[in-house]
């Protein structure tokens, strides 16, 4: 599976076509596996219309949420084509479908991301998927916010963490290698490089999503 210059938000709602044409439903949320220290997405539970779901909560029809793994699809680009029909996806309500250790986005945006010192950072806003497919958590939250305050940068960048900093996850807490200066002195440096490559008209070949790399030490012009 690609998910090149994606983001998870780009992702969520979109239709979701089975091997033979037929429309599953939409994904309404994913799962990542959180075990061994690691964040990793492993599965998409795709939901059904505003009808279909109302039909479900009113106990009209069964409670079915199909649940797809990555190797389930066959591409991504304005629909989500699977390369499955729909009778062979597992029921993300049913007991064991998801394993244990794994979670949801939904679930993992709750939890607080700290750093080395066990100060609070921020949360999990969404994911990135870079142009070789590689996974960024993207961070929100106050001490982010007073970072990019204070470095005069505009306010619709996004914080990305790569998966290498990342110390260890628990159920309350993504703990980072990183303490709040260090993440400072990166926002700050990352930040001069931009405003150096823009005055310098050198173009980004990234920029689609204007962000700040943390804890890479460079950058990609992403800002």
């Amino acid at each position: 599976m690609q998910c090149c210059d994606m983001k998870y938000s780009d992702i969520r709602k979109l239709d979701v076509i089975d091997k033979d044409g037929d429309k599953v439903g939409s994904v309404m949320d994913c799962v990542f596996d959180c075990r061994n220290n690691k964040i990793e997405l492993k599965q998409f539970i795709i939901g059904g219309g505003m009808v279909e779901e109302l039909l479900e909560s009113l106990g009209a029809r069964p409670d079915v949420d199909p649940l797809c793994d990555l190797d389930h699809i066959d591409s991504i680009n304005d629909v989500i084509r699977l390369n499955v029909g729909r009778d062979s996806l597992k029921n993300a309500i049913e007991a064991g479908s998801i394993p244990e250790g794994y979670r949801k986005f939904s679930d993992i945006s709750k939890i607080k991301v700290v750093d080395s010192d066990d100060l609070e950072v921020g949360n999990v806003i969404d994911v990135w998927f870079d142009k070789d497919s590689k996974m960024w958590l993207v961070l929100g939250g106050g001490f982010l916010e007073e970072i990019l305050e204070k470095i005069k940068a505009q306010p619709d960048i996004d914080l990305l963490v790569p998966p290498e900093i990342i110390e260890c996850v628990d159920e309350k807490t993504i703990k980072l290698t990183r303490t709040r200066f260090q993440l400072e002195s990166t926002c700050e440096d990352e930040y001069d490089k931009f405003k150096r490559q823009v005055a310098g008209g050198k173009p980004s070949d990234d920029a689609r999503y204007p962000s700040l790399r943390l804890g890479t030490g460079h950058s990609r012009g992403l800002v």
